[in-house]
């Protein structure tokens, strides 16, 4: 909490998600930037089933690359 109430640029976490469920748990992520890839696995680790708070979100912008990968960005709604 301390960190992300000091002046500076964005606080990014990559490749955490026991990191990504506390901080959305105490309420100290603003945006999520997701990568959607378009194949299925089967199976793997949910990106918020760990996560006890449910809080809505929107898509604020979703961008395209080649391949059909795409990145979401959500912000609070």
């Amino acid at each position: 909490r301390a960190l992300k109430e000091q002046a500076g640029g964005a606080i990014l976490v990559a490749g955490s998600a026991t990191l990504v469920h506390t901080l959305l748990d105490n309420d100290l992520v603003d945006e999520l930037r997701l990568m959607v890839f378009p194949v299925s696995i089967g199976e793997g680790l949910r990106v918020f089933s760990a996560t006890i708070k449910k809080t809505p979100w929107t898509i604020a912008e979703s961008l395209p690359f080649p391949g059909g990968v795409r990145v979401d960005v959500l912000r609070l709604a």
